[in-house]
Formats: C-alpha cells, sequence, structure tokens
C-alpha cells in the first residue's frame, strides 16, 4: 500500500467510507495532482488526502482549493 491514499466525491452523492476512495500514492503531491478525468475539476465538490503513516487526513479539497485540515 502507498503511503497517501485519496478520497473524493460529490457534495450531492457521496458513496462513504471507502466507496469513496479513489488511488494511493507515494507522494502527497502525486495525490493532490491526480484527476480521475478531464473534468474532475467541475465534477468534484470535496477530495481529502489520508496519510497511513501519520494517521489523518493532510489535505483537504473544497471550493476549489487545497487546505490543510485543522488538528486538534
Amino acid at each position: 500500500m502507498k503511503r497517501f491514499m485519496l478520497f473524493s466525491g460529490d457534495d450531492y452523492y457521496p458513496w462513504g467510507g471507502m466507496e469513496d476512495f479513489k488511488k494511493s500514492f507515494d507522494s502527497l503531491e502525486l495525490a493532490m495532482e491526480y484527476k480521475e478525468n478531464k473534468e474532475d475539476e467541475d465534477c468534484i465538490d470535496w477530495k481529502h488526502i489520508f496519510d497511513i503513516k501519520e494517521n489523518k487526513i493532510v489535505k483537504e479539497y473544497n471550493r476549489k482549493k487545497w487546505e490543510t485540515p485543522q488538528q486538534f
């Protein structure tokens, strides 16, 4: 298993859990650059990148931009 797992979906029809899993990557940068198809930016409302080594979400994508989630 690669270190970074990408989950993404549509706000209107999210599948939930592992059903939203797209692909795993060796680097955070590759996960952030991944597009499932050329319309990806228009049809995907959210993305989360989960780092299995750190056991947390390290990047969140909404409103067409990437952010680092706040840690509690």
